[in-house]
């Protein structure tokens, strides 16, 4: 049997291509989803779908549940007017809490998606996993303190952990993974590879493609008309 691997954030940006990249290559998966945004075409692809707040303890215990490979790539990332404290709550505490639950829950590798902001912005230089970790604003503070307890966890219950930090804004992208970037993702989760890196191709042609596409622009739309705090998921 396949491993079942759980990605949060499942309704979002990146979550949602992480999901169609393993539907693709036949991979067992289960989606963690708000109910204000589950993708129509993750339970058309034969996806599991959990809906709930990454952030409430049964909400990740049903979640881990019978999984080898978490991905957490949900977070809070619309610039809103939110206290420090909340990011740090969603990003760093639930992050922790998460990697907690998925050691007792018995997964073997837990993907966490950070982020390049946790580096000073428009240094002039090239950034790799040694370049010193400089925030700026909240939402990067609370990507590194994420990191940063993470490490802890994994150090206290077995090497799960992994962080993988994803650059910038991304403005657009085609909804379908490259066969290289679904394989470096997986590897990733896998654990045989030290880095990974997202890669695209054109593939909206396909109608999974062209389902898949419209579904995230339908839920970008909703993010939009949306006045309240948005968890990537």
């Amino acid at each position: 049997m396949s491993p079942r691997a759980l990605v949060t954030g499942g309704g979002g940006f990146l979550g949602s291509h992480v999901l169609e990249g393993l539907l693709g290559e036949g991979a067992a998966v289960r989606a963690l989803a708000r109910a204000t945004n589950v993708p129509r075409w993750l339970t058309e692809r034969g996806a599991e779908i959990v809906v709930g707040d990454v952030t409430r303890s049964e909400v990740q215990a049903a979640a881990c549940e019978g999984c080898d490979v978490v991905v957490h790539a949900a977070s809070l990332v619309t610039e809103v007017a939110v206290p420090d404290s909340e990011y740090f709550r969603v990003n760093a505490e639930a992050s922790e809490e998460l990697a907690r639950m998925a050691a007792r829950c018995g997964v073997k590798r837990f993907v966490f998606v950070s982020s390049t902001s946790v580096h000073r912005p428009n240094s002039g230089r090239p950034l790799d996993e040694m370049t010193a970790v400089d925030p700026e604003d909240a939402y990067s503070r609370s990507k590194a303190e994420a990191e940063r307890r993470l490490a802890a966890v994994a150090a206290a219950t077995g090497p799960i952990g992994t962080a993988k930090r994803v650059g910038g804004k991304i403005t657009s992208c085609s909804p379908t993974p490259s066969r290289r970037g679904r394989r470096l993702v997986e590897r990733r989760a896998s654990g045989r590879s030290r880095s990974a890196t997202c890669q695209t191709e054109d593939a909206t042609g396909s109608p999974a493609g062209r389902a898949a596409r419209d579904d995230r622009r339908a839920s970008a739309a909703r993010e939009e008309t949306s006045y309240a705090p948005a968890i990537d998921c």
